[in-house]
């Protein structure tokens, strides 16, 4: 993959990303237009699962959605403006590790389908609508994690060069995990998703690809004797932190803290990657 395709490709992922963060913000502004605050509060939603393994059957607090859904909006403007940004410093840089962390990013702007499931709930839609929105963030969150396996194992020196390839095999590997996943489509949890069956083989998964991540970066450190890539594996974790804590159905602050360490783990990323390959 040519520098001025891959220059294509991220023009390309900050405009999904833009458009993404617009659907979001458009279908939450009409959920308050046709049906107020007070629809938040009518909600009978079934709470969603804590740190994945837990989940809570007891009734759930009507702020949980609108949490939720404004998570969902702010996780994809992070999104938008980080790949812009890493798009305007990064623009010349034939760096696979800046690429893949780049369509990560990407992955993380589809959580707004999240407020488009509430929106076909409100509407009494088909409910089918719901599970395949729930598939696709499902499939976003995978791909996302093989992205940044990705860029990780390009620290540590991997050599295949198809780009292409790679970003297919990923899509592929998502979309057959993500396809075959049971899901309950009888109810909508407060994290706006349809609870996925088989969860506890879903998460070890996740978090096999994600230790893995962590594990390339001390690779890298050992191999190069560079403390930049043993920073890089800290960075790698607050990402990782931040996205589980943005959607945990917890008091607020602990969203918040999601948002902090996921922004301070991106920039640490973006900066450590600049210091190492010195491209400004």
């Amino acid at each position: 993959m040519t520098l001025a395709l891959r220059s294509t490709f991220t023009l390309l992922s900050v405009i999904l990303s833009l458009l993404l963060s617009i659907l979001g913000i458009y279908i939450f502004a009409q959920l308050l237009y046709l049906h107020g605050l007070s629809f938040f509060e009518q909600l009978n939603l079934s709470s969603s699962w804590i740190w994945w393994f837990l989940t809570d059957e007891s009734p759930v607090m009507p702020k949980q959605a609108f949490q939720t859904s404004i998570s969902a909006i702010i996780l994809s403007l992070i999104a938008f403006i980080a790949l812009v940004l890493f798009r305007m410093y990064f623009r010349k840089t034939s760096s696979p590790e800046v690429f893949f962390f780049s369509l990560f990013l990407l992955t993380l702007s589809f959580n707004v389908l999240r407020i488009l499931n509430l929106y076909i709930y409100s509407e009494n839609y088909i409910i089918n609508f719901i599970e395949l929105n729930t598939r696709i963030i499902l499939m976003s969150r995978i791909s996302g994690c093989l992205f940044l396996l990705s860029a990780s194992l390009y620290a540590a020196d991997f050599k295949y060069q198809d780009y292409g390839i790679l970003i297919l095999l990923n899509i592929v590997l998502s979309f057959l995990i993500s396809a075959n996943i049971p899901i309950n489509d009888m109810k909508i949890s407060s994290n706006l998703l349809n609870t996925p069956g088989d969860l506890p083989y879903f998460v070890i998964f996740l978090l096999i690809i994600e230790l893995l991540g962590i594990l390339n970066l001390i690779v890298a450190f050992l191999i190069k004797n560079n403390q930049d890539y043993l920073y890089l594996a800290v960075n790698l974790l607050f990402v990782y932190l931040g996205i589980e804590l943005v959607f945990q159905p917890l008091p607020i602050l602990i969203n918040v803290l999601g948002y902090v360490l996921l922004i301070i783990g991106t920039i640490r990323f973006g900066i450590r990657f600049h210091r190492i390959y010195l491209w400004i």
